[in-house]
């Protein structure tokens, strides 16, 4: 009996760890994606403000690049920052002001959700995925 017993609780017990680790990857992604989105947004609001906005985003761009890079490591390439440039582009109404992003994640029903809506599970390398799609519609 003891074995009986003993399997049950560890069934209970894995049960209770593998959700545990579900829930924590998915919160892991979400927090990466929102990341990412208000860093595009932020680099799309300070091209917005600058004089000459072709010559300046890029050099805006590569000069977060190293200054990021140096400072917190790989991850914030040239092109990474323009895909989460482009990320915040193609979903800009992705992260709305009038919920917090845990309230967010924690009320979304997998069967309410829309396109254009932050997707607890799509991860940051999902959405560079959409984002080669070119026709919105499709995305």
């Amino acid at each position: 009996m003891d074995s009986l017993v003993n399997s049950e609780l560890i069934n209970r017990i894995r049960d209770i760890w593998d959700t545990a680790r579900r829930q924590a990857v998915r919160s892991v992604n979400s927090a990466h994606v929102c990341a990412n989105w208000l860093i595009g947004k932020q680099i799309v609001e300070a091209e917005q403000g600058g004089e000459q906005r072709a010559e300046y985003g890029k050099a805006l761009i590569n000069s977060l690049a190293k200054q990021l890079t140096d400072e917190y490591g790989s991850g914030f390439s040239v092109s990474s920052l323009k895909y989460m440039r482009a990320f915040f582009l193609s979903y800009p109404v992705l992260l709305t002001k009038s919920h917090a992003l845990r309230d967010q994640l924690a009320d979304q029903d997998q069967n309410a959700w829309q396109p254009g809506q932050l997707h607890s599970g799509l991860s940051w390398t999902h959405y560079r995925n959409l984002l080669k799609i070119e026709r919105q519609e499709a995305r």
